[in-house]
């Protein structure tokens, strides 16, 4: 009886893109997670709400925020800097230095 043969292309197909990414080299898939953790570690996103920052970023703008700038050195004029105000933990409030 002959035996089938299995072919690992049509088989592929049937599998989700990350499952076949992790067979073909599970180093790269490792490497993706430690860029994309370091990324979300060392920056932070937030939404412009208002018009106090106009003309320099607008209500609804996305913005990305280095959080490693300021261990480094000291912020210099012209930087935005963004904090959490502390009367509301969950909003954000930018200002120019």
């Amino acid at each position: 009886m002959p035996r089938a043969r299995f072919s690992a292309a049509s088989h592929s197909q049937d599998l989700p893109w990350a499952l076949v990414a992790a067979r073909a080299d599970p180093r790269a898939v490792l490497l993706i997670a430690a860029i994309y953790a370091f990324v979300n570690l060392a920056t932070a996103r937030f939404v412009v709400d208002g018009n106090s920052m106009l003309p320099n970023f607008n209500t609804d703008q996305f913005i990305i925020v280095s959080r490693l700038s300021y261990i480094v050195g000291e912020p210099q004029r012209g930087d935005v800097v963004v904090f959490h105000y502390p009367l509301q933990s969950e909003a954000a409030t930018s200002s120019s230095v």
